[in-house]
């Protein structure tokens, strides 16, 4: 007897086929380990330096630009971004996958406490983040 002709003639087996193939189905469904939302640690580090009273163009050229030159020699780098507005200069490093940015952060201070000597008087202490990456629109 072929399969076809089977089913056809015995539809309560089928049916019994069915289900049981469906019901293994959802049951290895809600057993499959798949995580939509892994946790996965974004590797930025945000640099965040106040500079009270000064325009865009100034903390750019007296914060942003000093603060950059310093950070680019950091290890595992991929990626460094800057934004500088009226008082505040954002400075995002991104690093390489698999980095340890506990590590990276520490290399960073260490960075940071060189390149305050350079700092205008005015500017405060640079502030350091770790968490992804921020976007700022202004």
């Amino acid at each position: 007897m072929n399969l076809p002709k089977l089913f056809v003639d015995r539809p309560i087996t089928t049916i019994m086929v069915f289900l049981a193939v469906l019901a293994i189905g959802l049951v290895s469904l809600a057993k499959l380990p798949i995580d939509l939302l892994p946790d996965i640690e974004n590797p930025v580090i945000s640099v965040i330096t106040q500079y009270p009273g000064a325009s865009a163009k100034d903390v750019e050229t007296n914060v942003t630009k000093k603060i950059e030159s310093s950070l680019s020699t950091v290890n595992k780098l991929d990626e460094i971004t800057s934004t500088s507005i009226d008082n505040v200069s954002v400075i995002q490093c991104k690093f390489k996958w698999g980095t340890d940015l506990d590590e990276a952060a520490n290399d960073i201070r260490n960075l940071l406490e060189i390149a305050k000597r350079d700092l205008p008087d005015d500017a405060e202490t640079p502030y350091l983040f770790k968490f992804g990456r921020i976007c700022f629109l202004f």
